[in-house]
């Protein structure tokens, strides 16, 4: 069976956890076992692909990860609603893969009116913008409004701040879960209500910081799933890359 038609149920999931300085190489030798090629050199790499493929891959084999391991908690369902927060690569993609295994009620939490039209496109039912509430139980009555008058059962937290993390609590139903994929490394706090969090709500916490190679080939058939259902997963290779990054890529491609 096809990998793209196990996305729907099943979402990566065993190997050895690949680390950040070895996850490029792996991309490549996946994405060159997927079409068929060796992966000693002695053919090229896929006609087209460069550095900005392999970036969307890597994060998309992060995204896939995540799920996984929320899937696996029991918590996440067709009918699951499921809030994300972050403006970046990570957090479009989140959305996408989300939208593709068949999940709808889905919010997105962007950090500015910019990043509004991108998540819908990315399959994003509802979208709010974080910088219109200054005040964090507003910022969740936003949330519970989205889904109806009912909080989020998962979150995806992948924007690289501990602020945003802190107020997703708020945004998740008692039992639900919370799953961290987008801090950085860094001796930095994180503001929480113990009790709220995890006597109250009896929350779980997830994190996700890794990939497998499996969670890179079901990253491409979700890649490729999102691609056929209209969704411009094509438009993200961009996110997240300031003006100089952008051209000293380009340079080394060519």
């Amino acid at each position: 069976m096809d990998i793209a038609e196990s996305i729907p149920r099943h979402f990566g999931g065993d190997g050895e956890i690949v680390d950040q300085k070895n996850l490029e190489a792996v991309v490549r030798e996946v994405l060159d076992a997927m079409e068929g090629k060796s992966v000693d050199g002695s053919s090229s790499r896929q006609q087209g692909a460069g550095l900005y493929e392999d970036a969307v891959a890597e994060e998309a084999a992060a995204v896939i990860h995540a799920l996984e391991r929320v899937r696996t908690a029991g918590t996440l369902h067709f009918d699951s609603c499921v809030v994300v927060r972050g403006s970046g690569l990570r957090a479009m993609l989140c959305i996408a893969a989300l939208r593709t295994s068949g999940i709808g009620a889905v919010t997105a939490l962007v950090e500015d009116a910019e990043h509004m039209a991108l998540a819908g496109r990315m399959g994003a039912a509802g979208v709010v913008t974080c910088s219109v509430y200054a005040d964090p139980e507003e910022l969740c009555a936003a949330v519970e409004r989205s889904f109806g008058g009912e909080l989020a059962d998962v979150g995806f937290q992948c924007s690289d701040s501990p602020e945003a993390h802190g107020e997703m609590y708020r945004c998740i139903r008692s039992g639900g879960v919370l799953c961290e994929l987008g801090l950085t490394k860094g001796e930095r706090s994180i503001a929480v209500d113990p009790y709220l969090a995890f006597c109250e709500k009896e929350m779980t916490v997830i994190g996700a910081g890794g990939s497998t190679p499996r969670d890179l080939k079901v990253a491409q058939a979700f890649l490729r799933r999102a691609r056929e259902m209209g969704i411009p997963v094509d438009e993200l290779d961009m996110i997240g890359r300031t003006v100089p990054e952008k051209q000293a890529v380009r340079k080394e491609e060519t």
